[in-house]
């Protein structure tokens, strides 16, 4: 499950920008970014969420490309991505040059502005659907990894 079948109804799809992400999108790969996640994907008390945080919701695969979100540290606050998803969750982060290397360069990060304060630090992760060919094997030990680099935010 996804943050977004977790939570209120999140203003992000209000605020979402007509202009689909291009490769041209791409974050660097030092910047850290953080995502929301609820109590049961991360317990308090954990450092690490569960790997299930980087499944993709129905909502997500509806998506063109299929993202699930992230927040660019230094261009949003915890605050300004918890209002855009009306929430108060807690978040994780990782690097985006480590989440790349981890996952043999399947999974990618762009740029996907959205209205609103912090709006600009939006990004998507993308790669992280299994296509119905692919073992599932592989996408899940690329998601362990994923949580593994993963720590708690701030």
């Amino acid at each position: 499950m996804d943050l977004k079948e977790n939570s209120a109804p999140s203003r992000l799809a209000e605020n979402k920008e007509v202009d689909p992400p291009s490769p041209t999108n791409r974050v660097d790969d030092q910047v850290l970014v953080f995502r929301l996640a609820n109590r049961k994907m991360f317990p308090p008390g954990n450092e690490r969420p569960d790997r299930a945080v980087f499944s993709l919701s129905s909502e997500d695969k509806k998506q063109t490309p299929q993202t699930i979100s992230v927040w660019d540290a230094a261009q949003t606050t915890l605050a300004e991505a918890q209002a855009h998803h009306d929430t108060t969750h807690s978040a994780f982060a990782f690097n985006v040059g480590e989440a790349r290397r981890v996952s043999e360069d399947r999974v990618d990060v762009l740029r996907e502005p959205v209205g609103g304060p912090g709006g600009d630090g939006h990004c998507g992760v993308t790669g992280l659907n299994r296509p119905p060919s692919a073992p599932k094997s592989i996408y899940r030990a690329m998601k362990l990894h994923l949580a593994d680099i993963s720590f708690r935010y701030p």
